[in-house]
């Protein structure tokens, strides 16, 4: 797939939520076993929600959902009572739900591959395991027990199952399926079923697109 830059591409818009994404799934586990602990996970957190601002631009109905989305994700760093922290997840799951459909159909409209659009490609996967993860922390907040956590996995703050269901998303995603984190419970394994559903049609649409686009181009 030949890419090149176009003298009227706008500046790159989804490689700095890309950078931020890859830094929260591979940093924010390690951060949260190191003296820093949670609040340094935290933070890369918000920062990783920053930049899906700056992504999508700062509409009214965006500037709404990161503002409660980052409010209540301080609120229950500071104060982790089980309904802050259950209301914390609720938000930051719609946030990146919006996020991610924003960031896909801007990809869709796409008419030329550049690498900004391959970026977008790549967020918007990330994106996806990121919405189930934070899924899969709301489940088992509201049914503690609902996965099979291994003593491995549970780093940080007792009770902090998220670094092991923002892993077990991505494995389900990528539909690896280790097995080390599973479901204990049908609700938990539908979730996770659908995951791996809607990350191949991903895939699929997603190629599908981009080839498409890539051949129109070397037409014209």
């Amino acid at each position: 797939m030949a890419l090149r830059w176009r003298p009227t591409e706008q500046t790159p818009r989804f490689a700095f939520l890309l950078a931020a994404m890859f830094s929260e799934i591979l940093l924010a586990p390690i951060i949260v076993a190191s003296p820093f602990g949670l609040v340094g996970a935290r933070v890369v957190t918000a920062l990783m929600l920053v930049a899906a601002l700056a992504a999508i631009g700062t509409r009214r109905l965006s500037i709404a959902l990161f503002t409660l989305a980052a409010v209540t994700h301080v609120l229950a760093l500071l104060r982790p009572q089980p309904t802050a922290v259950l209301v914390a997840t609720v938000l930051q799951i719609v946030f990146l739900a919006y996020v991610c459909g924003q960031v896909i159909a801007r990809v869709l409209r796409e008419r030329n591959v550049t690498y900004d659009t391959l970026a977008g490609a790549a967020c918007g996967y990330l994106l996806l395991g990121l919405v189930w993860g934070e899924l899969f922390v709301l489940n088992q907040l509201l049914q503690p027990g609902a996965f099979e956590i291994p003593a491995g996995f549970a780093v940080g703050q007792p009770g902090d199952s998220r670094a092991a269901l923002i892993y077990f998303s991505f494995v389900t995603l990528t539909t690896l399926g280790y097995g080390y984190v599973h479901p204990n419970n049908s609700g938990a394994g539908g979730l996770a079923v659908s995951e791996a559903i809607v990350g191949q049609f991903y895939m699929a649409v997603m190629v599908a697109r981009l080839v498409g686009l890539n051949l129109a181009d070397r037409g014209r």
